[in-house]
């Protein structure tokens, strides 16, 4: 799919791909994302490979050697829900990543000056003071996006924005929006009837 986006002229599109713990650490991976790239002619920088906190930490010497490897092909990587884990700050000083995503079990009481929106503006500041990119993970309303992007947040995702959509639909809705490039706000879902 990302392929054909890129062919139609969607060349600032990515695909995030979730990696589980067991796939990250699996030697055959490199040689794998290497043989994709090639398949479907493209970019390193087209995709970016997410993994937990959690299990980064697992294993960090790992982790890092794949960090490394997939940071050669020039592939992006994701630490994924951010916050659930119990990694190091000098771990992940270490870690060779570019997207820091902040679990949406922080950005749900972000709005209620609770503790949550500290750790919030705490965690996109240390990402930037890494040279990382910040993603926010569930956001259904739009007073969460826009304390997040006071906080400096650059990335968001969330019902608010889609909910999980099939092809076809992404293909119709970007050939809507070719010109303008900016989602249209009648596509956003009602949030009370999807839950979460």
């Amino acid at each position: 799919m990302l392929s054909r986006l890129r062919k139609q002229g969607w060349n600032d599109l990515y695909l995030a791909v979730n990696l589980s713990a067991k796939h990250y650490m699996d030697p055959g991976l490199i040689p794998l994302v290497q043989h994709i790239l090639a398949k479907y002619e493209l970019p390193p920088q087209s995709l970016l490979l997410e993994v937990t906190e959690e299990s980064v930490i697992e294993q960090v010497d790992l982790a890092m050697s794949s960090m490394k490897s997939l940071k050669q092909l020039g592939v992006r990587i994701a630490i994924d829900d951010f916050g659930t884990g119990y990694s190091s700050l000098s771990y992940l000083k270490q870690l060779p990543f570019d997207v820091l995503k902040i679990d949406r079990c922080f950005t749900s009481e972000v709005l209620n000056e609770s503790v949550d929106s500290h750790i919030v503006s705490t965690v996109i500041d240390l990402a930037h003071n890494l040279g990382r990119t910040v993603v926010a993970e569930g956001i259904e309303v739009q007073e969460q996006a826009d304390c997040l992007a006071e906080m400096g947040c650059e990335l968001a995702q969330g019902y608010l924005y889609s909910k999980p959509l099939g092809e076809e639909k992404v293909f119709q809705i970007l050939n809507m929006i070719e010109a303008s490039r900016v989602w249209p706000a009648e596509q956003i879902p009602q949030l009370g009837k999807l839950g979460s």
